[in-house]
């Protein structure tokens, strides 16, 4: 009865020494799949704070049902506050029509359905001045015009040219442009000069709302037009200056620093077809290039715009003769601002070799072939030379190599991404990016941004003994159990061979 005792107490040690390593991962995976429901519970629930809601102004309110239209006066079907595109009729004059569908390529800029900038009308308010409007009817889809084609009582007198212009004018300042906010009204100002601008309709068409406008200039009128990367047009500047014909490069200079705002304007380059400056805004530093346009539908007149800083000039293609003449500029920006990037080096250790030097490899394409001075600290008793200049090559990879105790800074690192790789050897790598742990992964290395400050990526190589017989306290549990289990069998094996 004893023996059997025994035996049933050894068999029962067996099996719980042998479910422990099966139990612990049978709770790991509970424990995992209670967070992952928790998780998954959490995203299903939507954040009421930040869920989207239905604004009643994002609904297209400018046309009426059919019930609605029978009750508002014929002429007003369209109420409610619209967004309207801003274009430029290259041939600056008002149409003898205004209310008709118009080419595309009659209107900057670019003739592709991009405007110089976008405004809000209040329709409600131009209804009330009154303004009628001119409706056709193309049935699903109906042409709204204000004009003065459209109201007589705002085109009085005769229909000579001059007369029609000055009552546009008169539609444009006190009506149409009124029912905009005042934000909205500078935008005109900014891009095309105090008080320039004349839209002679606001009209709807396939293409949604939009206004129409000439420059109150009388001809021959020259126009400068700067667009950015994405082809949107940052403003257009004109002249009709006869002694001096076109803009002057002066004039389109300080639009330029208007348009652009920041401070503590550098012009690097001022040559012709070629303008680089540097500039200050928001706490950093950008660099812009100027050359005339020459991609998209302007291909075509590529070697005829020009701008020429030495003479005060532009050179123009012509639009409309002895009317229109325009020259189009692109501007290419790009972010330079620069910080310092420091690297410092720490190895500890029972086994840790003080003395090692260790490389960084960095890679950045942006920064392909260029070249950064580099300062030292902790390298005054190095027998090793350290290089005071680091240069990318063409790849974009360069290195940097430093033993425990040092640090370099790389001075005046241009803004963007940098990849950092230490070869770290047999090493365990971590780093610490600005004080904070970083995840490093040793096979990739460790993505660092460099902004508008300082960054300091600290890293430490860490190195210890092993124990001789090769067994750690992360495994040393498993191990117990498995010669408790070894111990079991064989106290089990020489007792049958006892009792044989």
């Amino acid at each position: 009865m004893k023996k059997r005792g025994r035996r049933c107490l050894i068999s029962l040690l067996l099996g719980l020494c042998l479910l422990m390593p099966s139990q612990m991962k049978v709770l790991a995976a509970d424990a995992q799949e209670d967070s992952s429901s928790v998780q998954a519970v959490e995203e299903a629930m939507p954040d009421q704070e930040n869920a989207t809601t239905i604004d009643e102004n994002q609904i297209d309110n400018t046309m009426q049902d059919a019930q609605d239209i029978a009750v508002l006066a014929d002429n007003y079907p369209a109420t409610g506050k619209i967004t309207a595109k801003i274009y430029l009729r290259y041939s600056n004059a008002i149409p003898q029509d205004i209310n008709q569908d118009f080419g595309m390529d009659e209107f900057g800029p670019s003739g592709n359905n991009t405007p110089y900038f976008t405004v809000t009308v209040d329709l409600d308010q131009l209804n009330k001045k009154p303004v009628k409007t001119y409706v056709k009817n193309y049935g699903q889809t109906w042409y709204i015009y204000y004009s003065i084609d459209s109201d007589e009582s705002w085109n009085p007198g005769d229909k000579a040219d001059a007369n029609r212009v000055q009552n546009a004018t008169n539609l444009w300042e006190h009506a149409i442009l009124q029912a905009m906010s005042s934000t909205d009204q500078k935008k005109f100002e900014n891009v095309f000069g105090s008080n320039m601008f004349v839209g002679y309709v606001l009209k709807r068409e396939n293409d949604g709302w939009h206004i129409d406008g000439i420059l109150k200039k009388d001809p021959p009128v020259y126009v400068v037009e700067l667009y950015d990367q994405n082809d949107q047009a940052l403003f257009a500047i004109s002249s009709n200056e006869q002694k001096l014909p076109g803009v002057t490069y002066a004039d389109f200079k300080a639009k330029v620093e208007e348009a652009l705002g920041g401070t503590n304007y550098q012009y690097l380059t001022e040559e012709k077809d070629q303008i680089v400056l540097t500039y200050e805004a928001e706490g950093r530093t950008w660099k812009v290039t100027i050359t005339p346009k020459a991609d998209g539908k302007d291909t075509v007149y590529a070697g005829i715009y020009h701008v020429d800083p030495v003479n005060n000039k532009f050179s123009y293609r012509t639009v409309s003769k002895n009317t229109y003449y325009l020259s189009r500029m692109k501007i290419q920006k790009e972010d330079v601002t620069q910080s310092d990037l420091i690297i410092s080096k720490t190895v500890k250790g029972s086994v840790a070799n003080p003395a090692e030097h260790f490389t960084f490899r960095l890679t950045a394409f942006r920064l392909a072939g260029k070249t950064f001075n580099v300062t030292y600290t902790g390298t005054q008793d190095c027998p090793e030379s350290h290089a005071s200049k680091i240069i990318f090559d063409q790849s974009g990879n360069a290195s940097v190599v430093l033993k425990n105790g040092e640090s370099a800074t790389i001075q005046q690192v241009t803004s963007g991404d940098i990849r950092i790789r230490e070869e770290s050897g047999d090493y365990w790598a971590s780093v610490a990016v600005n004080g904070a742990d970083e995840r490093y992964d040793q096979e990739d290395g460790l993505l660092l941004n460099i902004d508008n400050t300082n960054v300091t990526a600290a890293f430490t190589n860490q190195m210890e003994q092993q124990p001789v017989t090769g067994i750690t306290m992360m495994t040393f549990p498993y191990v117990l159990i498995l010669c408790i289990a070894v111990l079991a069998l064989g106290y089990g094996y020489a007792r049958r061979k006892r009792n044989v």
